[in-house]
């Protein structure tokens, strides 16, 4: 593989569908350049990649992504692992999931999202070497004179948690756990139950094991959903909601069993607790409105923060929660964050001096609003015309403790993600500026494209198969093939992007992008729909909120013949 002197990729050998593993390989050979295989020799060899009862791995094909739904296709993403999802894969990938491309130094990377130059067909799917990929409601009435008795019980008491020295409780820990104990009071649970809940609390919000969640978040989480400035973040100041919300996500990557346990106990309880709050009500606005007759409610000044709060509970139930949980998630709590998010104007966020956390929150829920409809054929909640926020910065920029000191950093993007999406189909747009004055896409703003073209992809393929066309005449384009050019080229330009992104960034840098890194992965799955006859038929036999929308796209490759 060509590397040049700063580990930049070069578009040779292993970053090709097309790879065969030689030295040289058959790409580098044909094309003159220079084939570095020592990078290679530090990897898996094809047959360590092949399965154990397969000889003819399809590692890096659509039918790989899709082998089993939604599983295979986030093996790579880093999620913390959900009790279904651990137990579903667990004879096929016993290696836990969630430590997946976390190991520092290691030059995967160039694994993620091998290109090749030919022009967009279906013959893509056929190819190898893309990637390996990853993947209690409380019933009884609990009588007590004292709703905070068990708040403080010795954490040793709990035989399935070790004895542990004792630790004084910071303001921060003492908050915690009486948010969580008091939520759980009002749900009426029996007193085991409520004894659990206690000891689990005590035991997970310890102040030393705070301070070490909050960095296995950073560590993990936060490097898929930048929306906290990590420089600047202080569990002494934080508010509870948010504390709660960071901690029990890093409990959830955590290797030591009984965090990660402890964490799912605590998480529906805390997600009622994060959405009880003054802000995220009901009766939060009923009282504002009541106090000032006719006029809308005023959002409290924590409201930023208990938003990133709701967003990011949103985070950790649908991707480690359990089933009822991630429904939940998509259909009620996402709901309320969208609302939130409008009332505070966050879709028309600018770029400014302070940390940009307004639009880089609205930029991230946006492509969680389009996973849904990806991973659960629920329909985006938010629409094309309100997407004005301003494009994020890059985020080694906004990692900076001083991020309007780095090097290149600007007050303003000159660029929104409406405006973003548009330059993909062609029309005017500030992408379009002479060479000097161009507006470059980082990775985060093409993972985010890429999901608003699958959104749109969807919507155009079930629009014109549910609604008759009448008849053109016989030399005019049909409305469905015109709007097929459109996508098609859209998704070549995205593809020319990445491709030129990817070439051009180091695999130091690469490493620390998360999923975001995957972009790649979900134009394979809008292409598959794009080239398939079949596609509107088994979108439109989709139930809304489905459990495993990808699950049923294996259908199409059937008849693209990768089945």
């Amino acid at each position: 593989m060509a590397v040049d002197e700063d580990d930049v990729l070069m578009p040779c050998t292993s970053v090709k569908l097309g790879c065969d593993g030689h030295n040289p390989c058959k790409t580098c050979k044909d094309k003159g350049l220079d084939c570095k295989y020592s990078r290679l020799e530090k990897l898996p060899s094809k047959e360590q990649l092949k399965p154990a009862d397969s000889q003819s791995s399809d590692i890096g094909s659509i039918k790989f992504l899709l082998n089993h739904g939604t599983a295979s296709f986030i093996e790579c993403f880093s999620f913390p692992p959900s009790n279904e999802r651990t137990s579903s894969s667990q004879a096929e990938n016993p290696e836990p999931s969630y430590m997946v491309n976390f190991q520092e130094g290691d030059n995967y990377s160039f694994m993620l999202d091998p290109l090749e130059n030919e022009s967009i067909d279906m013959s893509v799917f056929d190819d190898e070497n893309l990637i390996k990929f990853l993947s209690s409601p409380f019933n009884q009435t609990h009588q007590s004179d004292d709703i905070y008795a068990s708040i403080f019980l010795d954490q040793s008491f709990d035989p399935a948690i070790d004895a542990v020295e004792w630790e004084a409780p910071s303001a921060a820990s003492t908050a915690m756990i009486q948010s969580v104990i008091s939520k759980a009071y009002a749900l009426q649970i029996n007193a085991e139950e409520l004894d659990t809940i206690s000891r689990q609390s005590n035991f997970l919000f310890a102040p030393s094991r705070l301070q070490r969640l909050k960095n296995q978040y950073f560590e993990t989480w936060h490097r898929n959903c930048p929306i906290l400035h990590q420089a600047s973040f202080d569990l002494d100041t934080a508010p509870t909601p948010l504390l709660l919300s960071i901690t029990l996500i890093g409990a959830l990557y955590s290797q030591v069993d009984q965090e990660a346990s402890a964490a799912r106990t605590l998480l529906d309880i805390a997600e009622m607790h994060v959405y009880s709050i003054e802000d995220l009500t009901e009766e939060f606005e009923v009282r504002q409105t009541m106090r000032v007759s006719g006029s809308e409610s005023v959002l409290s000044p924590l409201a930023l923060p208990h938003l990133q709060a709701a967003y990011l509970m949103i985070c950790a139930q649908f991707w480690g929660g359990n089933k009822a949980a991630r429904k939940r998630a998509v259909e009620l709590r996402f709901a309320v964050v969208v609302k939130i998010a409008r009332k505070m104007g966050l879709n028309k966020a600018r770029h400014s001096y302070n940390v940009d956390v307004d639009e880089r929150l609205f930029n991230i829920m946006t492509s969680l609003d389009c996973a849904f409809s990806f991973f659960s054929n629920f329909p985006c909640r938010l629409t094309l015309s309100e997407l004005q926020c301003d494009l994020v910065c890059d985020q080694t920029t906004f990692a900076s403790s001083h991020p309007f000191s780095e090097p290149g950093s600007r007050l303003s993007r000159r660029l929104t993600l409406i405006e973003a999406f548009q330059a993909l189909f062609g029309r005017k747009s500030s992408l379009q500026k002479t060479e000097a004055d161009q507006v470059e896409l980082n990775v985060m703003d093409l993972f985010i494209l890429i999901h608003l073209l699958y959104v749109y992809t969807q919507v155009q393929i079930m629009l014109f198969a549910s609604s008759p066309v009448p008849k053109p005449p016989p030399d005019d384009a049909k409305p469905f093939d015109t709007s097929l050019a459109h996508i098609k080229t859209a998704l070549l330009r995205w593809r020319n992007m990445w491709t030129h992104l990817r070439n051009r960034t180091p695999v130091r840098i690469w490493n620390t992008l998360g999923f975001f890194n995957n972009a790649y992965n979900y134009w394979l799955v809008t292409q598959l729909l794009i080239n398939n006859k079949s596609s509107a038929s088994v979108l439109m036999g989709m139930e809304v909120n489905c459990e495993d929308a990808l699950a049923r796209l294996r259908a199409l490759l059937r008849e693209s013949g990768n089945d």
